[in-house]
């Protein structure tokens, strides 16, 4: 007859196979993380011909809008899981109108992007922050020559509230530098964020004309897809117990 293990320490074989895998040397762990919450904010103003022979159409610009839909003008939209990439930048449209009947109309918007990552996605115990950084693709959806129609990535400091958010400014030169694979370090916010959680409002992006402009009739609009943070950070060790 074979001999059998004594039911305690089969009993206890997975408790201790678990504690084999975490002890040793510090692991340092890579991890990409996908956005927990996204919001696009839409800020228009337009305006049309006011005589009685004109149609009176609501209008809205192109920068208003998003995959699940059009973004209410002057809101601030927080979307729903599946997370949709946000829209980052600004299109305006005029239409001056033919005679006899010059029913002319302007409209202008730009639109902010928002985005909050979970840093309890991390497998701890956690040690350090290592480095941190945001990536993402740009796909260009209208208008523009620049290599993004996003001009600066901030850091929130307070609530999501349109055009009185606070933040603190991380690079201004987006539209300049970024190329295809756009990937900006964020490490001191990641450690902030990791040791203060009630502190972690997110990263806002911000279009590189963030006003109306009466009478324009030009865009530049970006959907940043497959935005990223890749977080790399060491686990703490685990020694057994005496040790």
């Amino acid at each position: 007859m074979r001999d059998r293990m004594p039911f305690n320490i089969m009993k206890t074989a997975p408790f201790l196979l678990s504690v084999l895998v975490l002890v040793g040397c510090a692991n340092t762990l890579t991890v990409h993380l996908e956005p927990a919450l996204v919001a696009q904010d839409c800020t228009s103003k337009h305006n049309e011909a006011s005589d009685s022979y004109c149609v009176d159409i609501n209008i809205f610009g192109s920068a208003c809008t998003g995959s699940q839909g059009v973004i209410p003008a002057n809101t601030l939209k927080e979307f729903t899981s599946p997370f949709p990439s946000p829209v980052v930048g600004w299109g305006d449209a005029n239409d001056p109108g033919t005679e006899p009947f010059p029913c002319w109309k302007w409209v202008s918007t730009f639109s902010r992007g928002y985005v909050r990552f979970d840093l309890t996605k991390l497998l701890g115990p956690v040690e350090s922050i290592e480095s941190a950084a945001v990536s993402w693709k740009t796909k260009r959806l209208k208008g523009g020559s620049s290599k993004s129609c996003a001009k600066a990535l901030y850091e929130a400091t307070g609530p999501w509230k349109r055009g009185a958010t606070p933040v603190t400014l991380l690079y201004d030169n987006l539209d300049t530098t970024a190329v295809s694979d756009g990937y900006y370090g964020v490490t001191k916010q990641v450690v902030n964020w990791w040791t203060h959680p009630n502190e972690n409002y997110g990263l806002v992006f911000e279009p590189s004309r963030a006003k109306t402009v009466e009478k324009s009739d030009s865009a530049c609009i970006d959907s940043l897809e497959n935005l990223r943070l890749t977080v790399k950070y060491r686990q703490k060790e685990v020694k057994w117990p005496g040790h």
